[in-house]
């Protein structure tokens, strides 16, 4: 049996595995991504992407394919007994907070389609039919074996990501327990045409006694997903017949529905494993968590969990950042995956299960858009953006950040000799993967157009900011106390001369 060795094996190329192939290849990390299924699937749940994942899909050059694709959806509607209770804009933000500020439906199928196209750009491909089997987790590499249309396959790897889905194979073998919870309640799901007079790129919500229904547009014309909760007992999917009855209930307006594509139904769950990595075996998207619906939450905890991982694996593979980093993935993700959860109660019903869509506030929680950005910026912020001058030309502060290393924004308004020494202190160190950037006034600096950074991060002169190649704030301090600085940096990175 002939051996291929790698750095990451991906077992699982749904939307969390495929991310997280497309994040290792823009930074040059070998890996082989698995998937025992012989050809993509062509029907999915989930349908919406939420603004934090826009913008990781906009790192990963794939977001203008997507947004030709979709469908976006700023605004929800709450009609209560037929009659409009409330609406929010989902834009609550502006752009420095939140880029794209926006819901985006686009049937997950499609989404794993761009992610593929843009891993064939790079001469990757899915190796299809590729079936996990067992696992031997070393101290120094990852040994799995793989049944393939040609036969057994080992593979070597330095480490195993396993993004196969609810039933993992890759958690069962490693033996990472997973505790689940079953509802009582199942979901209902049709995907057809609706006709009505409500606008056509709007969430809405319908709630009338103990019915409620989320009517979702899709993209194409009159094209809609209608969904709901109803008691288990229940069991089949409902018929179109019964779609139109229930509609009548909660409609608030005339309306058709024509061509039904899909009924569908399945059972309400939830679940979240003991750890999301053990040894070199890390857990993505569904292996490792299992949320309600609302709002294809899992999907995107799934992406998000790929791109958090993508960058540790990378800087310590390439020898930028010590194996000690990886340690966090797990600590930082589940507790992200943790807080998804839902109370069982808050399900006992079927019109609580979309209580997300009730405030602008609550849809934020959910979709992670920080509405109250006048804080001071934080350790695990999303870090701000904002406009500079740099080279005579105006630019954004994200267009200076490559997204691959660590960034130091050192803020300054006035010259200090001080603040010159520290800099270049910095300079002398031999960290390959940090860059840094004086904002404000001095010798090499930024111009802050308008203090706009100063303001969006609350800085003051001194004031120093390090953001994390997934651009979140890793930690904030100042002049005087930069020596917590230098304690981080030396406990993140690799000091490549020493």
């Amino acid at each position: 049996m002939k051996e291929l060795a790698t750095e990451v094996l991906i077992v699982g190329a749904g939307p969390s595995g495929l991310v997280l192939a497309n994040d290792l290849c823009r930074r040059q990390t070998p890996f082989i991504l698995v998937d025992q299924a012989e050809s993509p699937p062509q029907e999915s749940r989930a349908l919406f992407l939420q603004p934090r994942s826009l913008e990781v899909l906009g790192e990963l050059g794939v977001l203008e394919k997507l947004l030709d694709k979709g469908l976006l959806v700023e605004k929800i509607r709450l009609y209560r007994d037929r009659r409009l209770e409330g609406s929010f804009e989902l834009e609550t933000v502006s752009r420095r907070e939140a880029p794209y500020p926006f819901l985006l439906v686009v049937e997950q199928h499609v989404t794993e389609s761009v992610l593929v196209q843009k891993l064939r750009q790079s001469g990757v491909v899915v190796e299809r039919g590729w079936k996990f089997q067992k696992l031997q987790d070393r101290s120094d590499q990852v040994r799995a074996w793989l049944q393939t249309p040609q036969g057994e396959q080992l593979v070597r790897s330095n480490y195993l990501v396993g993004a196969d889905g609810a039933n993992s194979s890759v958690r069962r073998v490693r033996d990472i327990a997973f505790t689940k919870t079953d509802f009582e309640l199942v979901y209902q799901l049709a995907d057809l045409e609706l006709q009505w007079e409500l606008p056509p790129n709007e969430v809405v919500r319908l709630v009338h006694e103990q019915t409620e229904v989320i009517a979702t547009p899709l993209p194409g014309k009159y094209r809609y997903r209608l969904s709901l909760l109803s008691p288990a007992h229940t069991g089949d999917a409902l018929s179109f017949s019964d779609w139109e009855d229930v509609l009548q209930k909660v409609a608030p307006c005339d309306f058709s529905l024509s061509n039904p594509r899909r009924l569908k139904s399945y059972r309400a769950v939830q679940g979240l494993g003991q750890s999301m990595s053990q040894g070199r075996v890390f857990l993505l998207g569904d292996a490792a968590h299992v949320v309600p619906q609302g709002l294809a939450q899992g999907l995107n905890l799934g992406l998000q969990d790929a791109y958090n991982l993508g960058w540790k694996l990378a800087m310590v593979l390439q020898g930028d950042s010590p194996p000690s980093l990886l340690e966090s993935y797990s600590k930082e993700r589940r507790q992200v995956a943790q807080a998804a959860l839902i109370d069982p109660s808050s399900l006992s019903t079927p019109t609580r299960w979309a209580s997300f869509l009730e405030s602008p506030k609550e849809m934020a929680r959910w979709s992670k858009i920080d509405i109250s950005p006048h804080r001071s910026t934080q350790r695990g912020d999303r870090a701000p953006d904002g406009e500079l001058i740099s080279n005579s030309q105006t630019c954004s502060l994200y267009e200076r950040l490559d997204g691959l290393g660590y960034q130091l924004l050192v803020f300054s308004n006035r010259p200090d000799t001080e603040l010159d020494k520290f800099v270049q202190t910095l300079a002398a160190l031999s960290y390959s993967s940090l860059d840094v950037h004086r904002i404000g006034i001095g010798p090499l600096a930024t111009v802050d157009i308008e203090a706009c950074l100063h303001r969006a991060y609350s800085a003051k002169h001194g004031d120093l900011v390090l953001i994390r190649p997934d651009r979140l704030v890793a930690m904030r301090t100042s002049l005087g106390s930069e020596t917590e600085l230098l304690v981080y940096l030396a406990e993140h990175l690799v000091d490549t001369v020493s």
